[in-house]
């Protein structure tokens, strides 16, 4: 398990520089968290467009450890994705 004595940042998303390391953190998941269409580039795109502040990644030393992708409806909020690097989950 990996440790650091340096909190997490949490902080927007930013498509060009995370999109890639976010969506492998995806695949390494594990189960519960299914990739589909709506998580191509193009469409975090879109989604960015609409809910930019709903879309965070956590990091350590500059390395993507953790994101949360929300929505909101204009009556609920929810959850598309969290995922967090099984090395730093506890």
């Amino acid at each position: 398990m990996k440790t650091s004595k340096d909190p997490a940042r949490i902080r927007p998303f930013q498509f060009h520089g995370d999109y890639h390391s976010v969506y492998r953190l995806w695949e390494e998941a594990g189960q519960g968290l299914h990739i589909r269409r709506s998580d191509r580039p193009e469409e975090i795109q879109k989604k960015l467009q609409r809910d930019p502040d709903l879309f965070l990644v956590a990091e350590v030393n500059e390395e993507i450890i953790g994101n949360v992708l929300g929505g909101f409806d204009g009556h609920r909020g929810i959850m598309y994705h969290l995922a967090v690097d099984g090395s730093y989950r506890r």
